[in-house]
């Protein structure tokens, strides 16, 4: 087989739809940030406040703190949370995309860098769907893990390994 017949041959399609999962978790790890920074703190204060009414009862009026002081002190960390938690999906959102632009590039050494994102990602959606964070997030955060998912399996399939594996000696 001719280089010209390698170069010429289409890039099959389970590693186009990797690269696609891929940039879908880089728009919603924008997403996650988007809902977080416009409408997270109010969010967060009215689990704090349905929270503290449900478990805490009697303590939200005790002399220390009132309720409403109680489930400012409550949002204003659950907010700081949610922040950091936003940061960190913008991060697994650009290495998602840099690998899906890296796979639709013939690039097979990006297939490493992916399954450490994986990890992250999957352990920031398991602690918003363990932890009281709203529901619009946790959503979102379950989505981006499980395409973070298929876009690892689908990078390791047989017929992207065999493109990538000619693409590099072709190269």
């Amino acid at each position: 087989m001719s280089s010209i017949d390698t170069a010429a041959r289409p890039r099959p399609g389970v590693l186009s739809a990797a690269a696609w999962s891929a940039v879908l978790v880089a728009v919603l790890a924008v997403a996650y940030a988007v809902v977080t920074f416009t409408a997270g703190r109010d969010m967060v204060r009215s689990l704090a406040t349905d929270y503290l009414d449900q478990e805490v009862g009697e303590l939200a009026g005790s002399d220390l703190f009132s309720g409403e002081e109680l489930a400012d002190i409550a949002a204003a960390a659950g907010y700081g949370v949610l922040q950091f938690t936003s940061v960190v999906w913008i991060v697994v959102g650009i290495a998602a995309l840099l690998v899906g632009l890296g796979l639709l590039a013939g690039r097979g050494w990006v297939r490493f860098v992916l399954p450490l994102f994986l990890l992250v990602g999957l352990g920031l959606a398991l602690r918003d769907l363990a932890d009281l964070t709203p529901g619009v997030l946790q959503g979102i955060a379950a989505v981006a893990a499980l395409a973070l998912l298929v876009t690892t399996v689908l990078q390791w399939l047989p017929a992207s390994n065999a493109h990538l594996r000619q693409r590099r000696t072709a190269g």
